[in-house]
Order: structure tokens, then sequence, then C-alpha cells
């Protein structure tokens, strides 16, 4: 599914990063045609729909294990909570 391409910007000494398709397609958009921004050009909402949608789905299952983790720690303060009970 990681079928991007890497790329790398000249003015920076990080290394080439590899995006996702998902996000590599609106990346390419906007490095391609930047005025699609303004003119409300289908083809880029289409990808940026498609962008926000895999960001929001990896958030959203990163999300769900912290709270199964939150909600499964011991209620009292006596194995490494960080929580208290309100009196």
């Amino acid at each position: 599914m990681n079928t991007a391409k890497e790329w790398e910007r000249s003015d920076s000494p990080q290394p080439a990063v590899s995006l996702p398709e998902e996000l590599e397609a609106l990346t390419s958009l906007v490095e391609q045609k930047p005025q699609s921004l303004v003119a409300g050009d289908v083809e880029m909402q289409a990808a940026a729909l498609d962008a926000t949608k895999f960001l929001f789905d990896r958030g959203k299952s990163t999300s769900i294990k912290h709270v199964i983790l939150w909600l499964n720690e011991p209620i009292s303060g006596t194995i490494g909570g960080s929580r208290s009970i309100a009196h």
C-alpha cells in the first residue's frame, strides 16, 4: 500500500521521506498545480478528501487503542495508575 515515491527537498538536510499513496497524490497535485487550491479543482478536492480520510482512519485506530488501554487501567492508584477517584 506504500507505493509512494521518495522525495527530498533540496534545501533540507533531512533524508528522503516515503509517503503513503494518498498523501503522495495530494502532494504531487499541489506541486504541479498550486493554483488548483484556489480554483477548486475537482481532482484536487478528491485527492484532499482521500488524504484526509487516510489520516482520519489512521488516527482513529490509534486513538481507539489508547482509549482501550486507558479504560483497562486499574482505577485505584495502586498499580501505576495516574487517575484517582474523586470523593
